[in-house]
């Protein structure tokens, strides 16, 4: 018998195919994607899984509408319900829509469709018409139904339609055969791995074999040999130093709830700051200064200290026009050299542009503190101003040992002489120039030849100190 065959044959051998019960689920894809004209075929068939049905169902073509129809109506049920859902869906595909001109090109007429290489191998052998009509007449109709674990694994049936046999004994035969299998649950496509698996572990089983016969034929030489040499220990891996962990879900939503925290304290703290110029006595500048001093911790918090600093400013203007301007540097000097040195820190970037003086010092450079050329006269600007004079010409006053000592305050009465508060010549200070001005915002200072000369600028109090001489003043 030749072997050539025509896209006639070719198709008619898919047609086969596609109504074959046993026909497995690969072969069944490939027709219903690559011959449209047997897709009803495919959904008429029992052994059709029932993800392809699916896809077959969705494409809304009449005929196979028909077909899946005729199925129900015959009571097919679902061939493939009791495969797994993992086994189904590695069978599924999405077929491709097909326009009349894909369908006459593809199947219609016969095209010769290249099919993968295990369908290749069935279209190789005989005739299937024959090759089933053979198997068919062999099983009587009276024959009974093989057991299931046997028609698992008997192999492929290529069947034709009913119609095309003329022998009615062959034809009741198929029929049997096409219910006993729509009856059985669909069959899992054979998998090559066992043949790849049996072609890797071979060579393994027998390398395991001959290492046993060795160690069987060398008895204890082996196992003295292995004694005299134990095997050199490993020096443990060095531990790679594993990456620092990003913050976790909950450690983000901690910050964004503190975050939030901080917020709803800066304004409840703002909502007491911003009353202070309507309710202030202006004759308690300490309290008014803790206020102030929660405000800026808050907004030192929120990380929003440098965004408040004209809100404070502005605090501190209208202060200054609810009180005088006495008070409200009075409040601002109680911030600035509180306790709480983080709080003074933070405070540093609001400035004193708002005051009004009544004694300006132009051109005066804002210092913490400072020394003379001479070195004789220091002056520290902290929680007021304080100034002293090392060695004088003259004896010392009443109350202090070698020089004199100043302190005034910005809110203070004239200034006096304050010898407990002498200060040290052993620290590091700044030197003031002849003829320049050193201030911290309300009070200053001017080195002059052979004196300095200090004032407060919102009240024009102030004293001189020199080696000869010291007094205060007031205007």
């Amino acid at each position: 018998m030749s072997t050539h065959r025509t896209p006639d044959d070719r198709l008619a051998q898919m047609e086969a195919l596609a109504a074959d019960p046993h026909t497995d689920w690969d072969t069944l894809h490939f027709i219903a994607e690559n011959y449209p004209s047997l897709r009803p075929a495919v959904a008429r068939n029992p052994g059709t899984y029932p993800e392809l049905l699916e896809a077959l169902g969705a494409m809304n073509d009449p005929q196979i509408d028909a077909a899946l129809a005729s199925r129900a109506s015959e009571g097919a049920g679902d061939p493939a319900g009791s495969v797994d859902a993992a086994s189904a869906e590695e069978e599924t595909g999405k077929l491709p829509p097909v326009t009349g001109a894909d369908e006459a090109t593809a199947a219609e007429q016969g095209a010769d469709v290249p099919a993968p290489a295990f369908l290749e191998e069935q279209l190789q052998s005989p005739d299937p018409e024959e090759e089933q009509t053979q198997h068919i007449a062999a099983v009587p109709a009276e024959q009974p139904q093989q057991p299931q674990s046997e028609q698992q694994h008997t192999e492929p049936q290529h069947t034709e339609p009913q119609q095309s046999r003329p022998d009615q004994a062959a034809a009741a035969a198929y029929a049997q055969q096409v219910q006993a299998a729509s009856a059985q649950p669909a069959r899992r496509r054979s998998s090559r791995t066992p043949k790849v698996l049996a072609a890797v572990l071979l060579p393994v089983v027998g390398l395991i074999a001959v290492g046993v016969l060795v160690y069987f034929l060398l008895g204890d030489a082996g196992s003295q040999t292995a004694e005299e040499q134990p095997p050199a220990q490993e020096e443990p891996a060095a531990q790679e130093q594993e990456p620092t962990p990003e913050p976790s879900e909950p450690a983000q939503q901690d910050e964004a709830e503190d975050d939030t925290d901080h917020e709803a304290a800066l304004e409840e703290a703002r909502t007491e700051l911003m009353a202070l110029p309507d309710d202030s006595a202006c004759q308690d500048p300490q309290q008014e200064a803790a206020v102030v001093a929660a405000f800026v911790d808050s907004a030192s918090a929120a990380d929003s200290m440098e965004q408040e600093a004209g809100t404070l400013e502005d605090l501190f203007s209208d202060l200054q026009n609810s009180c005088d301007a006495v008070h409200a540097a009075a409040v601002y000097e109680g911030v600035r050299s509180g306790e709480d040195e983080e709080t003074a820190d933070s405070f540093e970037t609001v400035g004193t542009d708002w005051s009004d003086p009544m004694m300006d010092a132009d051109g005066a450079q804002e210092m913490d503190s400072f020394i003379t050329p001479d070195e004789n006269m220091i002056c520290v600007f902290d929680d007021g101003l304080t100034c002293t004079v090392l060695e004088q010409g003259v004896s010392a006053p009443a109350g202090c040992d070698d020089g004199a000592t100043f302190s005034m305050q910005v809110d203070g009465d004239t200034p006096g002489l304050d010898c407990d508060s002498e200060l040290s010549a052993d620290e590091d200070y700044e030197t003031l120039a002849h003829d320049d001005t050193a201030t911290d915002g309300f009070l200053a200072c001017v080195s002059l030849d052979d004196r300095i000369s200090c004032w407060n600028t919102l009240t024009g109090v102030g004293f001189e100190m020199s080696e000869r001489d010291h007094y205060a003043y007031s205007l």
